[in-house]
C-alpha cells in the first residue's frame, strides 16, 4: 500500500502531455474598427456616448476587445484586438463586436476621437463643447 501513492503520482506525470497537437495555438492580433459614432456637440461636464464597431475577417478570430486610450488631454484613440487561432481552415464568417464608451467631457473647446492606426483606415471625428 505504501507504494501505491508514488506509482499513482508517476502515472499522473506520464499521462500529462504538453505536446498535444490537437490544441489550436494562436495570438492576439489587431483588427479594424469599421464604425465610430460620435456626437457632434455636447455641453461641458456632461456624459457623452461613443459607439464603436469592430469586425474580425473570419471565424478563426474570437475574444474581440475594443479599448480606449487617452493619448492627449483632449484626444482618445480606439483600437480593437482579437485572439486568432492558428488554424489552416477558417469559417468564412465575419465576427462583429459592438461597444459603447461613456465618459464626461470637460470644458475644452473640442474633443478628438480616432479609431484605428496604420495599416487600417483611420477614422477621425470631433465633438465640440458648447457652454
Amino acid at each position: 500500500m505504501k507504494y501505491y501513492y508514488p506509482i499513482l503520482i508517476i502515472f499522473l506525470f506520464i499521462s500529462c502531455n504538453d505536446d498535444d497537437d490537437t490544441i489550436n495555438r494562436g495570438e492576439r492580433v489587431v483588427i479594424p474598427i469599421v464604425e465610430m459614432t460620435v456626437p457632434e456637440s455636447a455641453k461641458a461636464y456632461t456624459e457623452i456616448s461613443i459607439n464603436i464597431k469592430a469586425v474580425a475577417p473570419n471565424g478563426c478570430h474570437s475574444d474581440l476587445v475594443i479599448e480606449a486610450d487617452l493619448v492627449e488631454e483632449n484626444s482618445i484613440l480606439f483600437t480593437a484586438t482579437a485572439f486568432k487561432t492558428a488554424s489552416e481552415v477558417c469559417p468564412d464568417v465575419l465576427v462583429p463586436k459592438d461597444s459603447t464608451f461613456k465618459f464626461t467631457v470637460g470644458a475644452n473647446s473640442e474633443f478628438g476621437f480616432q479609431a484605428n492606426e496604420e495599416p487600417f483606415d483611420i477614422l477621425r471625428d470631433t465633438t465640440y463643447i458648447v457652454e
